[in-house]
């Protein structure tokens, strides 16, 4: 069984575990979430759905550096 948790939407496995690029899944929580910054974001099909007219919102090289540096 693998640990992790969730930042801007990704899993990041605990303790740099990687798994097989493709190999599916099931997650479950392992706890329930008091309220989550994602509660704002729309979610389709487990993906956030970022809006064309609010910049703000959209994600940039920050968040790209920063999903790269955690993993």
């Amino acid at each position: 069984m693998y640990r992790g948790t969730v930042r801007h939407g990704v899993v990041v496995l605990k303790n740099g575990a990687c798994l097989p690029e493709g190999v599916e899944v099931f997650v479950e929580l392992a706890s329930s979430p008091e309220t989550t910054a994602t509660d704002s974001v729309i979610m389709r099909n487990g993906f956030p759905v970022f809006p064309r007219r609010d910049p703000d919102l959209q994600p940039g090289l920050d968040l790209v550096k920063e999903l790269r540096d955690d993993s």
